[in-house]
């Protein structure tokens, strides 16, 4: 399969060029990589600095959905993935505070 990659090289901007590649070469998941690779970031952190995985993923996830909204607002996350980011962040928040 070949990539027309003349509108991405045609970018004014950071939007317009994440738009590009979200739409033109990811099919859609370019923002829920961003997501993954942000979330994995900050549970290592957490989880270095705390040693408590419960927290760890409680705080991870709720910068996720943070993340996701913003994400969402500049179109690279679909309502269906906002809307189970949230939910798992929900959930993971509400475990976190039960079992502490």
């Amino acid at each position: 399969m070949t990539y027309n990659l003349t509108p991405i090289g045609n970018s004014t901007g950071i939007l317009e060029l994440f738009t590009l590649v979200n739409t033109e070469l990811m099919f859609g998941y370019f923002g829920l990589l961003i997501l993954i690779i942000i979330t994995g970031i900050s549970l290592m952190g957490f989880l270095a600095s705390t040693n408590d995985a419960g927290k760890s993923v409680a705080a991870s996830s709720f910068i996720a959905a943070v993340m996701s909204l913003f994400l969402a607002g500049m179109g690279l996350l679909t309502g269906t993935m906002l809307v189970i980011i949230v939910l798992v962040s929900a959930i993971s928040l509400a475990a976190s505070s039960k079992f502490n």
